[in-house]
């Protein structure tokens, strides 16, 4: 039985806005940090606070083409109607707007700013031959973009990145499938497995993968995003989840909910001040969340075999398994096995109940403290770079 004991001195780490923990050290540049978002609509609330709020999320950085080197619009009326033509034709820095509509995949091999209408607006359709959005190269940035339907190709789905200094914000990833009815590759819906990528505001929801529906193998920051109604084909054996996360850098701030599989993080990925609910891994001997490296601070609940931990750094974590074994391994001393009272997870509602055991219960060390400067609060809502209430 995993006990709460009493907390141990506050380490001396302290991270700063825009960098994140790798380990005992804090890394990233400070003036470039991952929650800054260059738009200034009103779009300030994120999909980690409820589910209600992630459909609706239509806005865009663009202004009808203000500030842009080019427009692209399906319909004709921009300088191009397809994108990669533009792609192909634009400076080294130029930025691209693209109008609501459904467009082709695209190759994106050097420094350009796509900005879409709205993630539910500018869509990538699925093809069954290529990535939906393929970067092989470049400091790019993509923002306001949806890409549904997309069939696994081997190598990737909707998003692969291979390499490149490249940001996403508020981009929908959905209704992907196999495709093969039989398929035997490992082929996830977005696989980065070089450069540096960070996926701020990502929505993953309603696919059926034969990977996991997001790979992250490189360099990678993840934060303030949701994975929901996700299912793994038959094929896939149960090492594989939902979430991969096996480079550097960290995931932090994001719900996995509702899904067919788990997460399974290895690496030296920092994992923390997340909410994983209701997300069991397929096979009956596996379990919600595997854990080898850093990882603090979460909430994993409504779950039958909820965890296994092969490292200390599984430590300050609360679990509530409904049956069965709920955590196993080497996790630290000051995991607990509480209800988290959750004020209403079924609803999209991860916030902390009056009396809930997560309150002021995480790493009391100055790199995890809440922005308030409180210790921090074990969850979505606690942490350096937690929003909402």
């Amino acid at each position: 039985m995993l006990t709460l004991l009493a907390c141990t001195g506050a380490s001396e780490i302290s991270c700063g806005k825009g960098t994140h923990l790798d380990g005992d050290e804090c890394v990233g540049n400070p003036d470039s940090d991952a929650d800054t978002d260059s738009d200034s609509d009103s779009d300030s609330d994120t999909d980690s606070d409820s589910d209600s709020d992630s459909d609706s999320d239509s806005d865009s950085d663009s202004d009808s083409g203000a500030g842009a080197d080019a427009v692209v619009c399906a319909d004709g009326t921009g300088d191009y109607d397809d994108l990669q033509a533009a792609l192909d034709a634009v400076a080294l820095g130029a930025v691209i707007d693209v109008c609501a509509g459904r467009y082709a995949p695209a190759v994106i091999s050097r420094d350009v700013t796509l900005r879409g209408a709205g993630r539910d607006a500018t869509v990538l359709v699925g093809d069954e031959e290529a990535s939906g959005l393929l970067v092989v190269g470049g400091a790019v940035a993509v923002a306001d973009f949806g890409f549904e339907g997309h069939l696994q190709v081997e190598g990737g789905g909707a998003i692969q990145v291979t390499a490149g200094d490249v940001r996403f914000e508020r981009v929908r990833v959905a209704d992907g499938t196999p495709a093969l009815a039989e398929q035997s590759y490992y082929a996830p819906q977005v696989y980065a497995t070089g450069g540096s990528v960070a996926f701020e505001d990502l929505l993953v929801e309603d696919n059926e993968t034969t990977g996991a529906a997001v790979t992250l193998e490189g360099t990678a920051i993840l934060r303030h995003s949701v994975f929901r109604r996700n299912t793994l084909t038959d094929w896939v054996s149960a090492a594989v989840g939902v979430l991969s996360a096996s480079g550097t850098g960290e995931v932090s701030n994001d719900v996995l909910a509702d899904n067919g599989a788990g997460a399974n993080f290895s690496g030296s990925v920092v994992v923390y001040n997340n909410v994983f609910y209701a997300s069991e891994w397929n096979g009956s001997s596996a379990y919600s969340v595997r854990a080898a490296g850093i990882f603090r601070n979460n909430i994993i609940s409504s779950c039958g075999r909820c965890a296994e931990f092969t490292t200390a750094g599984a430590d300050y974590n609360v679990i509530d398994g409904s049956a069965g074994m709920q955590a196993i391994g080497a996790g630290g001393e000051h995991n607990t096995l509480a209800d988290p009272l959750l004020t209403d997870p079924e609803h999209g509602d991860y916030t902390l109940g009056t009396f809930s055991p997560c309150i002021d219960a995480g790493d009391p060390a100055a790199a995890y403290v809440d922005v308030d400067g409180t210790r921090n609060d074990i969850g979505l809502h606690g942490g350096p770079h937690a929003e909402g209430p």
